[in-house]
C-alpha cells in the first residue's frame, strides 16, 4: 500500500490517498471516502459506500496512517466518524444502516471523539 498526499485545487487542503492493488489493478481511494476498515488476520478491508478493497496490511499499521476521523470501536473494526449516523450508548449506526456494538474498551475514547467531531 502506498499513501500519497495531493493538494486539491477546489478546497486547497491536503488529502490522503491510498493506492490499493485490487484484481491486479492499482486503484486510488481517497481517505475521506473510506467508511470503515475491518481486519482479518494480516489483511484489512477498506469499505467505501459502494465497494470494498482488500489490502495486505495489519489494522495497527493502517491506523497509524489514518487521520483523526478514524476511531477503533471494537477489535478488528475502525470507522470514519464522517459516516456515523447515530451513536447511542454503545450502539453505533453508520449511514448505510450497518450497526455495531462498541466494545467497552473503546467506548470512552469514541464518546470523546464523537463530541469533538460533531
Amino acid at each position: 500500500m502506498e499513501v500519497t498526499g495531493d493538494k486539491s485545487k477546489s478546497n486547497k487542503q491536503n488529502e490522503k490517498y491510498f493506492s490499493v492493488n485490487a484484481l491486479n489493478q492499482n486503484i486510488v481511494v481517497k481517505e475521506n471516502e473510506i467508511m470503515r476498515v475491518e481486519s482479518s488476520g494480516n489483511y484489512v478491508h477498506l469499505h467505501t459506500t459502494e465497494h470494498f478493497f482488500p489490502m495486505r496490511q495489519t489494522l495497527t499499521t493502517l491506523l497509524k496512517e489514518l487521520s483523526g476521523n478514524f476511531i477503533q470501536i471494537k477489535r478488528g473494526v475502525v470507522v470514519n466518524l464522517k459516516y456515523v449516523l447515530d451513536l447511542n450508548n454503545n450502539e453505533m449506526v453508520l449511514i448505510n444502516e450497518d450497526r455495531y456494538t462498541v466494545s467497552e474498551k473503546y467506548i470512552d475514547e469514541l464518546n470523546l471523539a464523537w463530541k469533538n467531531y460533531a
